[in-house]
């Protein structure tokens, strides 16, 4: 039977004077970062692994990074929440993982 993992969100955010009354939209896509942060944690998958498989966890790499470098793996799930229309969203979740132990093994996967 699959194991069921918690996993964790890797949020980046930038800290406000407790008297700014502005909403932070940091990638300037028209929704505010608390909106996409409730909307990341409303629909936050749950994810299962087989115990067999060697990669247990999605890992954390190391941001702005050419060639890809795992920090630590401790299941972090990175989210993007964007507008497709009027009154539409999208909300995808990606996950990274430090190796891929199929058929054909090897470093990282996506």
């Amino acid at each position: 039977m699959p194991n069921i993992l918690r996993l964790s969100f890797l949020i980046l955010a930038l800290a406000l004077p407790a008297f700014s009354q502005v909403a932070l939209d940091s990638d300037h896509d028209g929704l505010s970062d608390e909106f996409e942060q409730a909307l990341l944690a409303k629909f936050r998958p749950t994810f299962m692994t087989s115990a067999k498989d060697c990669a247990v966890r999605p890992a954390r790499f190391k941001p702005a990074d050419a060639n890809p470098t795992v920090l630590v793996v401790d299941g972090t799930i990175y989210g993007q929440v964007f507008p497709i229309s009027i009154n539409r969203v999208e909300v995808h979740y990606h996950l990274l993982w430090d190796k891929d132990c199929g058929r054909i093994s090897h470093p990282l996967d996506a």
